[in-house]
């Protein structure tokens, strides 16, 4: 008899356990995934012209959407007084960071090296699929907004120095603000380029439906910087209908996550920042104290983790915040259109 109540016992919690096993994966079975990845590309870079500058593309998959674009400034041939060279990653100039204004999965790149060595430079952007997965025999259509310019640091009122602002677009509710770029513009008709600058700030507003930019300026410079809003509400067409929302964080949150960065080579300090588990970073934000001490040499998105380079030659404040837009792999359960 104990021996047949053990089985019976037995047998009754393998029911139960796979009774509550369909149950799980029936719930599971109405939530879709994200298409998320990254793409990257190293430029060479030499010491004199004309291959000192570039101006190169990044592309995701046709029709998806690129949401961050970035770079990581990884070597700058060691200066030597003896035989004229000069610079170290600080001399690479970036000019240029943003998507393209037609064709959302196209992320634009210009460059500069001012060094009088070979430089490379390793380029990123991080790529959002415009569909969900097929679930159910059907996908949901990821909603991004066409992109938003703001110009009006340009012309007569073109950055000196250093400045911060905002862009001048806010996302409506239940979007986030994502794609964040700039472009040092052309200001007279044989295309040249008025002044530069390096960004030291590129942040969420607090609602997290802007962006917050600062540069410092080398001389009076025109700089456009733009974004695109990510609807956190699929589109409902052709299921059923209905919804899911987008799961996100914004790690750790709008305060950020304080670092002091050591003083350094030329390579820089990493300093990481981790998304959460079935988590991956796709827009990432950065927060230098003070510029004209800490430079910021680029950062390396590896898809559940940034890492960030700053380089401190000392003397100032050390202190940097770090932030990610970090999105869960699959979306939410179904909720009414």
């Amino acid at each position: 008899m104990p021996r047949s109540r053990a089985l019976c016992l037995l047998a009754f919690t393998a029911v139960a356990l796979f009774a509550f096993a369909g149950t799980a994966s029936a719930g599971v079975s109405t939530q879709h995934f994200l298409k998320m990845y990254k793409v990257e590309k190293q430029v060479d870079l030499e010491g004199e012209f004309p291959s000192q500058a570039f101006h190169d593309h990044l592309f995701c998959n046709p029709g998806d959407y690129a949401v961050d674009g970035m770079w990581r400034i990884d070597n700058v041939d060691q200066a030597n007084p003896q035989t004229g060279d000069f610079g170290d990653t600080t001399s690479v100039q970036i000019d240029a960071s943003y998507g393209d204004d037609v064709d959302a999965a196209k992320w634009h790149f210009r460059g500069f090296n001012n060094a009088t060595g070979r430089a490379q430079v390793k380029l990123f952007i991080t790529c959002l699929g415009s569909q969900t997965t097929s679930t159910n025999g059907h996908q949901h259509d990821v909603i991004l907004s066409n992109r938003f310019d703001d110009a009006s640091n340009s012309g007569g009122s073109a950055l000196n120095g250093a400045s911060e602002f905002d862009h001048g677009s806010t996302c409506g509710l239940g979007e986030l603000a994502v794609a964040p770029g700039f472009n040092f513009t052309a200001t007279d008709p044989g295309g040249g380029f008025q002044g530069s600058g390096r960004i030291y700030r590129s942040w969420p507003t607090s609602s997290f439906r802007g962006w917050h930019f600062a540069f410092v300026a080398t001389g009076p410079s025109n700089v456009t910087v733009y974004l695109r809003c990510l609807r956190i509400k699929t589109d409902p067409a052709g299921a059923g209908p209905h919804a899911h929302n987008v799961i996100y964080n914004w790690t750790p949150g709008y305060g950020g996550d304080f670092r002091n960065v050591p003083v350094g080579n030329q390579q820089g300090s990493e300093q990481r920042l981790d998304c959460g588990d079935h988590e991956k970073g796709l827009v990432a934000g950065f927060w230098i104290n003070d510029p004209f001490h800490v430079y910021y040499l680029g950062m390396d998105p590896r898809i559940k983790q940034r890492a960030y380079r700053f380089w401190n030659q000392g003397g100032g404040d050390d202190g940097v915040y770090l932030t990610a837009l970090c999105v869960n792999d699959r979306v939410g359960k179904q909720i009414a259109p």
